[in-house]
């Protein structure tokens, strides 16, 4: 009876534990390509206005938003007809391989790199050269956080009069 408990302990352990393994051998095998991401971006040493707002409008939390972008950009056929359970567990693994494997910058690196911000634009840099004109460490106050605005509602980068109220908005509660 305790031999049948032992195996079937084990099998349900192998269930719990394989997809976890799956979704690290799938990150593993991009994790070289992250890493040129992370050393080529020209958001890789981000002003400090910029970090600081970038890290206040995620509320601290670099994690889950950089694996986001990580599925997204290197494993996009996770989510292709993925039931919901297939999808969590794929989310939850590359949240804790991420925090495992990418110090903060680096997170914060792979935002400013990755993140859509309208206009079909991806990225902080490509967003202040195409508003702006400037690159990032140009910018001022006002201006960076109209960049980081966009990375949560990309949708109104053809909006002018909404964008500026809501970098207002965002700018008040920095401040």
């Amino acid at each position: 009876m305790r031999r049948i408990l032992a195996l079937a302990l084990i099998a349900v352990v192998a269930v719990l534990v394989s997809p976890v393994i799956v979704q690290g051998v799938r990150f593993q095998s991009h994790r070289s390509e992250m890493t040129k991401l992370i050393e080529s971006a020209a958001e890789r040493n981000l002003p400090q206005s910029v970090h600081d707002l970038l890290l206040f409008s995620l509320g601290g939390r670099t994690v889950p938003y950089a694996a986001l972008l990580l599925i997204g950009k290197f494993d996009p056929g996770a989510t292709d007809g993925a039931a919901l359970a297939d999808w969590n567990v794929t989310y939850a693994s590359w949240c804790l391989f991420v925090a495992l494997h990418f110090s903060e910058q680096d997170r914060l690196t792979i935002i400013a790199r990755l993140a859509p911000t309208g206009g079909g634009r991806n990225g902080l840099d490509n967003t202040s050269q195409a508003l702006f004109g400037r690159p990032l460490s140009d910018l001022s106050l006002s201006e960076a956080g109209t960049v980081v605005v966009l990375t949560k509602t990309p949708f109104l980068y053809d909006k002018p009069d909404r964008l500026i109220a809501a970098r207002d908005q965002f700018l008040s509660r920095y401040q």
